[in-house]
């Protein structure tokens, strides 16, 4: 491991990225010196379960024995954090969001530690098989940015900000949406005497395939095979439920033109 990693961390943040990447630093041996909040409970909190680590509300970290801090804040206070740090001589400052963009650090070295994944306290995540997008402010960061990164997953990467961005967005669709999908079919299970588990066996082959095969061959269902019948028949099912009936029409017809037939 470069020398530089060797030293310690700091972490400014204590919520669900915050701790996720503060355990899993931990349990690569990586030690986490202070860890930061506004509520300094919850610095307190998280503190209690990185033993040797102290808890602040203070952003002046300009004594700090730490050499790398961590910004795992929400997007929106970032700026406002990076504008109140004050760093120790020599330190590297970076953020793990996957939209804002690095000039947000404005005169500090360092940059972006970007952990593709959805994070939920008291669920512990792999972080062996997370993907991490790094981009530093010189090749210097990013050296450090990708053997740090390197420590806890086996998935780094240099990327620029326009994909990173372009992956930010490409997330939302394949996670958040779909995440959305099926709170929609669950929705319309609700006068039945089925629930939403009755669908995980479909979800995750279909979802599976989609890998393995690519999206357009794992593809199946009416829409695909141009099944009218059965399409009109949802459609009127849906007629009491006029958001979920925009929503299959216009995905109906998303996958209709691009595997229609030509006459």
């Amino acid at each position: 491991m470069d020398d530089f990693i060797d030293q310690k961390v700091s972490i400014i943040g204590s919520g669900r990225v915050a701790t996720s990447l503060a355990h899993a630093f931990k349990a690569q041996g990586i030690f986490i010196n202070e860890i930061y909040s506004r509520s300094i409970t919850h610095a307190e909190k998280l503190s209690r379960a990185l033993p040797g680590s102290s808890a602040t509300d203070s952003l002046d970290l300009s004594h700090s024995e730490s050499k790398l801090f961590v910004v795992a804040v929400s997007d929106d206070t970032i700026h406002e954090v990076v504008g109140q740090f004050q760093p120790p001589k020599g330190a590297l400052l970076f953020h793990t969001s996957g939209t804002v963009p690095i000039e947000i650090l404005d005169t500090n070295a360092g940059g972006i530690f970007y952990p593709l994944q959805t994070f939920t306290l008291n669920k512990v995540v792999d972080f062996k098989t997370v993907p991490i997008l790094i981009e530093g402010t010189d090749t210097h960061a990013e050296d450090v940015l990708l053997s740090l990164g390197s420590t806890i997953s086996n998935h780094v990467k240099l990327v620029s900000g326009e994909e990173r961005k372009k992956l930010h967005i490409a997330a939302v669709f394949a996670s958040n949406f779909t995440n959305r999908m099926l709170a929609a079919a669950e929705e319309i299970l609700q006068d039945t005497s089925l629930d939403l588990k009755i669908l995980e066996p479909l979800v995750f082959e279909s979802i599976q395939n989609a890998f393995d095969f690519g999206t357009d061959k794992a593809l199946t269902g009416p829409a695909k095979r141009g099944d009218s019948k059965t399409i009109e028949s949802h459609l009127k099912s849906l007629d009491q439920n006029p958001a979920l009936k925009s929503i299959y029409d216009r995905l109906t017809a998303m996958i209709t033109s691009k595997f229609s037939r030509p006459n």
